[in-house]
């Protein structure tokens, strides 16, 4: 069973109404607007935000730091995950530098990358480092598990390195990313927002969320968290559409 077969759109429509409704009722018993304000306050709020002039500027913004860091992200990963397969000592170099980038606090890194870099490229940089095992896993992964006897008849048949890499690594490649690109791409979202509550460039999500968080303003924290919400939901869309396009689905 699938994880899609699982989605049921008359039950999530039920679980959504249960959380506002317990959101709702929550709200009213706290009584305070600072700790929980209510389902309709924050509703309002989006819609006040949607309405302002700078709005399409800042979503854009910070999804074209989140697509950076995503492209970026994934091509290092790719080529140095295809140079580890091939090469021990490479793959033994970058085994410490991964093991370090997932030990390494996030926040911690943050505060590293705003000191060697500028306010509008660290959230780049954040996504990319946090993304980069990630991808780098996947891609490795997906080389080791390719069948011996598969390679054997490619030796056999003396198959060159160009096309070997065209007709069996490109596509082992596509197929395991397929499967963590809707994960990574949300998580790489959240990760670049992080970065732009700390690093506060001109324009992005993080930025006005941090400007809120110092007036107290928690309606229109939760507002944008709702936001975020719908983008990442949208992400999903496109990429199941898309793949369910190339799979023929």
């Amino acid at each position: 069973m699938t994880q899609y077969s699982l989605k049921n759109k008359k039950y999530l429509i039920i679980s959504i109404f249960i959380l506002i409704s317990v959101w709702q009722i929550v709200a009213v018993i706290v009584d305070n607007g600072l700790l929980l304000p209510s389902f309709f306050t924050v509703l309002l709020d989006i819609y006040k935000i949607i309405l302002t002039d700078n709005f399409i500027i800042l979503i854009l913004s910070s999804i074209l730091r989140c697509l950076e860091s995503f492209i970026f992200s994934l091509v290092i990963a790719i080529i140095l995950a295809i140079i580890s397969y091939f090469n021990k000592f490479i793959y033994n170099f970058l085994y410490v530098i991964i093991v370090f980038l997932k030990a390494i606090p996030t926040m911690a890194f943050i505060v590293l990358v705003l000191i060697w870099t500028s306010k509008d490229f660290a959230p780049i940089i954040i996504g990319v480092v946090i993304s980069f095992p990630i991808f780098y896993d996947v891609v490795l992964n997906s080389l080791l598990e390719i069948d011996k006897n598969l390679l054997q008849m490619f030796r056999i048949y003396r198959v060159e390195t160009k096309d070997k890499i065209i007709t069996l690594i490109i596509p082992v490649i596509a197929i395991a990313i397929k499967k963590v690109i809707n994960s990574t791409l949300s998580l790489i979202f959240k990760v670049v927002i992080s970065g732009e509550v700390y690093a506060q460039p001109e324009y992005g999500i993080g930025s006005i969320i941090q400007f809120e968080k110092m007036q107290l303003n928690t309606s229109k924290i939760i507002a944008w968290m709702i936001i975020i919400t719908v983008i990442v939901c949208f992400f999903d869309l496109i990429i199941d559409k898309v793949s369910k396009k190339n799979t023929g689905e």
